[in-house]
């Protein structure tokens, strides 16, 4: 049954990853007031909740930070933030995540010198290609971007 092959029993179940920290690249569609540029965003993260809020399931909860410019015509501003973020382990491959916090971004005097502080938000999904390497893809409400992941 086709079903069959989407879901598997043991899918959600088990332990997390059991790596404390990653660090990463994000690449892609940057949106900053309603402007989107290029995007080359740095990542770092390290696990503070192992074992997550939901017994049933493997889930775990790690802070993470994100810095890196964003190219509009005209004009380059920088990208930050800091959230958490939720991550359940579907299998050895998947891992789905939401994340939640503060960002914003930060442009140079000669383009109006903005600091700008908003709440962050977005979902995405690790892949895993070897024991230290994972795919990476996330949607937020500033940006769309795709990247790789290392494990520490």
């Amino acid at each position: 049954m086709f079903v069959g092959v989407l879901a598997h029993a043991d899918d959600w179940k088990g332990e997390s990853k059991p790596e404390d920290f990653s660090a990463g690249l994000l690449t892609g569609l940057g949106i900053i007031d309603g402007t989107s540029g290029y995007a080359l965003i740095g990542t770092f993260s390290r696990k503070i909740i192992p074992h997550g809020f939901i017994p049933d399931i493997a889930n775990s909860v790690s802070i993470e930070g994100v810095v890196g410019p964003v190219f509009i015509p005209g004009l380059t501003a920088w990208l930050y933030g800091a959230h958490l973020r939720w991550d359940f382990v579907k299998d050895i491959n998947w891992t789905f995540y939401g994340l939640g916090g503060l960002g914003g971004n930060i442009t140079s005097p000669a383009t109006g010198s903005r600091f700008e502080l908003t709440p962050r938000f977005g979902v995405g999904t690790f892949f895993q290609i070897t024991e230290v390497i994972r795919g990476r893809a996330e949607v937020t409400h500033d940006g769309v971007t795709l990247g790789v992941n290392f494990l520490f």
